[in-house]
């Protein structure tokens, strides 16, 4: 069943001699999210909701009638529900009448042995664990027990005598020096998200600049703004990177191809197929 939803989107876009690439930067959808409209490949969405946004914001920038598009979608879902439940039930009534195996009683049989066997390697592992840890003990037992020989006696006797002398012969003088304080290690940078909103934020300590790394594995149009001033936009493919003083505001248009670190830790971004915006600022203890 098709509800002829993908062909209509395609057709408004190629009217408008719009490329798939070119409706990513208008609308901020993923290209592979555009194609699976076209395609009406719905299932390939992480849910309906999102599947009806991206419709929506579609349809709206095409020029198409984006509240019929959603009536018709409801209804080719409902449809493709209502399919899934047949489907469900025949193959409930097959496997309802299909006559079952016999069960064989020599099943138990087969089994016990295994078991015995297991059994038996689990005490034999036992058996040789307490033998070594056993001959351990001993050995441990005996060297602390033996004396030292002649040898080391001797040799301990002169190193006592040794340092006994040394004591005696050094002259402690008193001193006005007071010994140098250590520096104390600098605390380590942390990297945390601003629990106090809803919006995407982090918060940067115990660091003199702020450092952000965008890894990609698609292209992603993507806008960055380093203490007020415009460092970096346009649509990449490569990885890129900038630094602030004090704040960093970073738009993504496509956030499932963008990892993050900032100052050299890596962040845990939403989990979202749309486009938005997050912001770094540095915090001063």
């Amino acid at each position: 069943m098709s509800a002829d939803i993908g062909s209509e989107l395609k057709k408004a876009r190629e009217a408008l001699g719009l490329s798939l690439e070119e409706m990513t930067e208008r609308t901020m959808i993923p290209k592979k999210y555009l194609k699976a409209l076209e395609n009406e490949r719905f299932s390939l969405f992480p849910g309906e909701v999102y599947a009806k946004g991206a419709l929506r914001k579609y349809a709206t920038i095409l020029g198409l009638d984006a509240q019929d598009l959603i009536t018709r979608f409801n209804q080719y879902m409902a449809k493709e529900g209502e399919d899934s439940v047949d489907t469900l039930n025949q193959e409930s009534v097959t496997a309802h009448h299909k006559p079952r195996a016999k069960k064989r009683n020599n099943s138990g049989k087969k089994q016990k042995i295994p078991r015995q066997l297991d059994a038996i390697l689990i005490i034999l592992s036992l058996l040789v664990a307490v033998y070594f840890l056993a001959k351990k003990i001993m050995t441990d037992d005996s060297q602390s027990n033996n004396p030292p020989i002649n040898g080391e006696e001797n040799m301990l006797e002169d190193q006592a005598k040794g340092e006994e002398n040394a004591e005696e012969d050094e002259v402690t003088e008193p001193t006005d020096e007071e010994p140098e304080d250590e520096e104390p290690e600098a605390p380590p940078v942390t990297v945390t998200r601003d629990p106090n909103t809803d919006k995407v934020r982090f918060i940067v300590t115990n660091a003199d600049h702020l450092r952000a790394k965008l890894i990609l594995t698609d292209a992603c149009w993507i806008r960055i703004m380093a203490d007020g001033n415009e460092v970096l936009s346009g649509t990449f493919r490569s990885n890129q990177s900038a630094t602030a003083v004090k704040e960093m505001s970073i738009r993504l248009g496509n956030p499932p191809a963008v990892s993050l670190e900032i100052n050299e830790q890596e962040v845990q971004l939403p989990d979202t197929p749309y486009a938005y915006t997050l912001t770094i600022v540095l915090i001063e203890d």
